[in-house]
């Protein structure tokens, strides 16, 4: 594995997802399907409190009565942040 550069910790007052629905990388893996709420805590918390965080969702297989339930644990997941 190449070495990645170490950078600092920052927020950002919007951020903007629109992750595939699954993808393989030196990083890992991303799977909306499955781990929607972890992405989303990683979002959470590289968005500034009060900031905005857009999401995308092109997985079909993921319902509309579903999807929310993303946004509902995964403030829980980072210490309770809070986004528009």
């Amino acid at each position: 594995m190449p070495a990645f550069p170490k950078l600092d910790q920052r927020s950002f007052d919007l951020v903007v997802l629109d992750p595939p629905r699954y993808a393989t990388s030196l990083f890992g893996v991303v799977d909306i399907g499955k781990d929607d709420a972890a992405l989303m805590k990683l979002a959470l918390l590289c968005t500034t409190a009060g900031g905005t965080l857009s999401w995308g969702n092109n997985a079909a297989e993921i319902s509309r009565e579903v999807w929310p339930t993303s946004w509902r644990v995964a403030p829980r997941k980072s210490g309770g942040r809070s986004v528009n």
